[in-house]
């Protein structure tokens, strides 16, 4: 398969009591949050697949757009959400508030799904990053019955897998900064994500032709 084959579910129901309103619409240079993901990703799919919340609105033409039910089971039941909705067998699940996605590294977990390997995650050193990994999208059915189990963690869905970790040497060789992995979490990293936007290259790579 190539990237193009490849859909993109964008979760952006989160809330943050930290930065006080909602991610997907926190501004950015101007441009809110999820709509810096969706510019970086777009070259790469031909189908994006948007994951809110219950009640949510966004503006979004050209994308699907799903909604997670009121108490359904939180980031774990949103991804199984998008997975379900994806029209092309794999996709990137990529959170709203990562303006600096990399599309070398997204690229890169694409030649990494070979047969057997269910997803491809990257790690950090404070663990894995689910969100923002590469999964076939048939990973719906076990993450429908690890919520059916009463999990709700992606880590521990993420255990019935068969999983392909990218170490961070791994990141930096395929090109990958590493803001490529930042989210905006707090008003100190959105400074810091300010700042970086507008360095020359706007914070990272150019967007992908």
């Amino acid at each position: 398969m190539t990237a193009l084959s490849t859909s993109v579910v964008i979760l952006a129901g989160g809330r943050s009591r930290r930065l006080g309103r909602d991610k997907a619409t926190l501004l950015l240079g101007g441009l809110p949050l999820w709509q810096h993901v969706l510019r970086r990703v777009a070259p790469l799919t031909d189908d994006v697949v948007l994951v809110l919340r219950a009640g949510q609105r966004l503006e979004a033409p050209g994308c699907t757009v799903v909604y997670d039910a009121p108490a359904q089971g939180g980031v774990l039941a949103a991804l199984a959400n998008g997975l379900e909705a994806a029209r092309h067998p794999c996709a990137w699940a990529l959170p709203c508030d990562t303006p600096f996605v990399s599309c070398d590294l997204l690229r890169y977990e694409r030649g990494l799904l070979g047969a057997g390997v269910d997803a491809v995650v990257p790690r950090v050193p404070e663990g894995l990053e689910p969100l923002q990994a590469l999964y076939r999208c048939r990973c719906a059915t076990a993450l429908r019955a690890s919520l059916a189990a009463g999990n709700r963690a992606v880590s521990v869905a993420l255990a019935g897998l068969s999983v392909r970790h990218v170490d961070a040497e791994e990141q930096r060789r395929c090109g990958a900064l590493p803001q490529a992995l930042l989210n905006i979490n707090t008003p100190q990293d959105l400074a810091l994500a300010e700042s970086l936007l507008r360095t020359p290259d706007g914070g990272c790579a150019p967007w992908a032709e």
